[in-house]
C-alpha cells in the first residue's frame, strides 16, 4: 500500500486544501482511493489538475473518492474533477463516491453531475430527489435534534 499526499496551498491562498491518494494493489484488485480535504479554491485548480493527471496513469480497476472532509470546491476545481472522472470512465471504470458532505451532494445534484459517479453512500436503487437524498444522508451525519428540526448546513 502506497500513500501520496499533496498540499494545494498557494502563496496567495489563506486557506489550505489537501489531496491524497492511497494505492492498494493486490493480486487482482487495484484500488485507488482519492481524498479531497479542506477548501479547494480557484487558485488550487492547477495543482489539483496536475495531481489528478499523474494519478490517472495508475492502472487502477477500482476508484473511490472521499469528499466527506471537503468543505468547499470552486467551479474550476469541480470541472477538473469531472474531467478526471470522464478519463476513468473511458477506461471502463467508474469513480465511486464513498463519502460526501450534504452541501457537495446538493451542488452535484443541482448541476446534474451526480450521474458521472458511482454512489456508495446513497442507495441508487431508488430514484431519489435532491431532498430525499439529503434526508437519507442526514440520518448518518446530523444529530437527532437537528433532524427533528429539519436544520441542514449548506
Amino acid at each position: 500500500m502506497t500513500e501520496i499526499k499533496k498540499s494545494l496551498a498557494s502563496d496567495t491562498a489563506k486557506t489550505t486544501a489537501t489531496v491524497a491518494a492511497t494505492l492498494n494493489f493486490t493480486h487482482r484488485r487495484k484500488l485507488v482511493e482519492l481524498r479531497l480535504e479542506g477548501t479547494i479554491l480557484g487558485e488550487h485548480t492547477e495543482a489539483l489538475r496536475d495531481f489528478l493527471r499523474n494519478l490517472s496513469y495508475f492502472p487502477g480497476n477500482r476508484w473511490m473518492l472521499q469528499l466527506e472532509n471537503l468543505d468547499v470546491m470552486s467551479m474550476r476545481a469541480l470541472k477538473v474533477l469531472v474531467k478526471f472522472a470522464n478519463i476513468i470512465r473511458r477506461r471502463g471504470y467508474k469513480v465511486e463516491i464513498a463519502g460526501i458532505q450534504p452541501g457537495m451532494l446538493a451542488m452535484l445534484m443541482d448541476l446534474g453531475l451526480h450521474g458521472l459517479f458511482a454512489w456508495k453512500a446513497v442507495n441508487r436503487q431508488h430514484n431519489f430527489s435532491r431532498v430525499e437524498a439529503l434526508d437519507e444522508l442526514s440520518t448518518n451525519i446530523f444529530s437527532e435534534e437537528a433532524r427533528e428540526e429539519k436544520v441542514y448546513a449548506f
